[in-house]
């Protein structure tokens, strides 16, 4: 839904065409290649983080999904980018946990259930580096309380446009709940 708000965002500015519906999808194919460089640079070498950009670059399929106005790699974008800032934060920088949290919480409002994929990741992280401390840390904290907000701000939205849905009962609303007749799919 969030790349949705943002691509309508875009059309508003720029006007709906071709190349707008596929610029949202492209400047966030670039911005995972320069996170992916950023990572490699940061924890190993320039040359290694250089090659890394290069090797996500030019695989083809990486480039074909970023030319097509697809949730692909717009969520590919936001959990690279919680999972390399909440790597940044548990060794050198304790404030990137709030980027952790916004980019955790921009991947769930993108594609779903899907987008909590960094929450494990830094979990594991943590436990195996034998970082157990930095989970009762504020920073650390305050990024999960943003992913929180991040859920409560969309039911907050969507029950403002569907009062009948609020965050206790949105699962059993109509349009989201299961259809009992199933079977008119095999008739």
């Amino acid at each position: 839904l969030l790349f949705k708000w943002l691509q309508a965002g875009v059309f508003k500015l720029l006007g709906i065409s071709e190349f707008t519906s596929k610029l949202l999808s492209g400047l966030m194919g670039c911005g995972t290649i320069f996170l992916l460089f950023w990572f490699g640079a940061l924890f190993f070498s320039v040359w290694i983080g250089f090659f890394a950009g290069l090797f996500l670059l030019i695989s083809p399929r990486f480039m074909i999904h970023s030319s097509l106005c697809l949730l692909d790699i717009p969520i590919l974008f936001f959990i690279s980018l919680a999972i390399f800032s909440g790597i940044y934060a548990a060794e050198k920088n304790k404030f990137f946990y709030l980027l952790f949290g916004l980019g955790t919480g921009a991947a769930l409002l993108t594609k779903g259930a899907f987008g909590l994929l960094p929450i494990p990741v830094m979990i594991g992280h943590l436990v195996f580096s034998k970082k157990w401390r930095e989970f009762y840390f504020p920073f650390f904290l305050s990024g999960i309380a943003t992913i929180l907000g991040m859920i409560w701000l969309y039911n907050w939205l969507l029950s403002l446009h569907h009062p009948g849905i609020t965050l206790v009962n949105f699962w059993r609303t109509q349009g989201y709940a299961p259809n009992p007749n199933y079977g008119f799919y095999f008739n």
